[in-house]
């Protein structure tokens, strides 16, 4: 009987429990199952897999225990967002219309963008083209409208919130050629939206632990990325590091007030394009970068965690890691092959790279 309620579960598309196991979800992956179906799965710092989740987008957040993510709707043309309790499968909260969940606040509030389809609602305000970004305060229901750009070809991505709650940073450009990004913030109330940085093929942005200064990728030149920072209100800006084909850096994420992590890219020796070679730390004073990395594997994404001390890292096979950054010690944890895929989110983390 407790075999045929699972594949029931299963079936209508709805949370499925893990066993038991001891430890909180802190940890959000996705991946494909042998028979192709797309699942994301929410374990503990063990690795231990405490929820699966069926039929689902690949980006998904995860903050005090509430994991957000995207269900398809009408063969995929339309989608919703819905937050599950990650330890029972328990159904919170569900937004029509929308994609890209960035949870935050102990899992009071989201940041999100508007769906593809853009017809779920019949609100004009939730364009067909991805280009706006919305708030909603999950206790109270309130929805704003942070940011809105008429321009089909480009829009916003890479989403990022301030420690305390009031700022929210993202790119706007052009995905696909990334010749010009942008970097934007609003207020989360919606009083405030300005250019941060304008037309300069930037990318990524992040907070620092204190909310006052910006850390985000700079595309220099063909194969070179490097990391620059600015204040929330314009002033500061400096380069840390300049890049080369080498040592391409990109996704800067703050590891402490005095440290970035950044993700490590090369050219290909045969020129064809590029490819991961790890994780490394930036000193903000100097920029300089420390010559032993954090990861030295072809990372496919990360997600850094100050408030657990944890950076969790998956490579091209779908293999998980976490780095405990008090010890320098890096972990094995069981599961991703199970669900091979790139993405992946850790309690705690601020930043969503769409």
């Amino acid at each position: 009987m407790r075999r045929f309620m699972v594949v029931l579960l299963l079936v209508m598309g709805q949370a499925v429990p893990a066993s038991a196991a001891p430890g909180p979800p802190r940890l959000v992956f996705e991946g494909w199952d042998a028979a192709g179906e797309q699942w994301a799965a929410a374990a503990n710092l063990k690795g231990r897999v405490l929820l699966k989740v069926p039929g689902v987008e690949p980006l998904t957040s995860i903050d005090d225990g509430v994991l957000m993510l995207t269900r398809h709707l009408r063969g995929g043309l339309a989608s919703k967002l819905v937050a599950y309790d990650a330890s029972t499968g328990e159904r919170r909260y569900q937004i029509a219309d929308a994609r890209f969940p960035l949870l935050f606040g102990d899992g009071a509030g989201v940041v999100f963008l508007p769906d593809n389809d853009g017809t779920g609602r019949g609100d004009a305000d939730r364009d067909p083209y991805v280009n706006s970004v919305w708030y909603k305060d999950l206790a109270t229901g309130t929805e704003v409208k942070l940011a809105q750009f008429t321009d089909g070809d480009y829009w916003p991505m890479d989403l990022a919130v301030s420690p305390d709650g009031s700022l929210v940073a993202f790119t706007e450009g052009n995905d696909q050629w990334r010749f010009v990004w942008n970097i934007w913030l609003a207020e989360t109330d919606g009083s405030s939206l300005v250019e941060l940085v304008a037309g300069d093929a930037s990318m990524t942005p992040a907070f620092s632990p204190d909310g006052a200064t910006v850390a985000y990728a700079h595309w220099e030149g063909t194969c070179t990325s490097g990391v620059r920072v600015i204040g929330v209100d314009g002033s500061g800006a400096r380069t840390l590091t300049e890049g080369t084909c080498d040592m391409g850096l990109t996704r800067p994420v703050w590891l402490d007030a005095d440290t970035l992590v950044a993700w490590w890219w090369a050219q290909k020796p045969d020129l064809s394009g590029f490819r991961p070679m790890g994780l490394v730390s930036v000193d903000v004073a100097t920029g300089q970068v420390d010559p032993t990395p954090i990861a030295k594997a072809r990372v496919v994404d990360f997600s850094v965690s100050r408030e657990l001390g944890s950076i969790a890292y998956r490579t091209r096979l779908g293999d998980l890691f976490l780095y405990d950054v008090a010890t320098g010690t890096t972990t094995a944890l069981p599961g991703g092959r199970k669900l091979i895929g790139w993405h992946l989110h850790l309690d705690g983390s601020y930043e969503l790279a769409v």
